[in-house]
């Protein structure tokens, strides 16, 4: 199968093996496909739409830290 085919949504199902090592401190982590299939399994229709992108998160105004006290903290 060629990943060239898939279109954004299109459902598959995939065999992988995650295998992780540690290399001068560092760790790092491989995930091999050794099969992928396209889901025939019959989709009802009712498939929720995916979610929106993530965005970076500048539109997202910072907390004003000086309205809190310490009762506020849960900790």
């Amino acid at each position: 199968m060629s990943l060239s085919n898939l279109k954004p949504g299109t459902k598959v199902n995939v065999s992988f093996n995650a295998e992780s090592r540690e290399y001068n401190g560092r760790w790092y982590t491989d995930l091999k496909v050794w099969k992928m299939d396209i889901n025939s399994g019959g989709d009802s229709g009712n498939t929720p739409p995916p979610p929106p992108p993530p965005t970076s998160g500048d539109d997202v105004p910072p907390p004003d830290y000086e309205e809190l006290d310490e009762g506020d903290l849960p900790f």
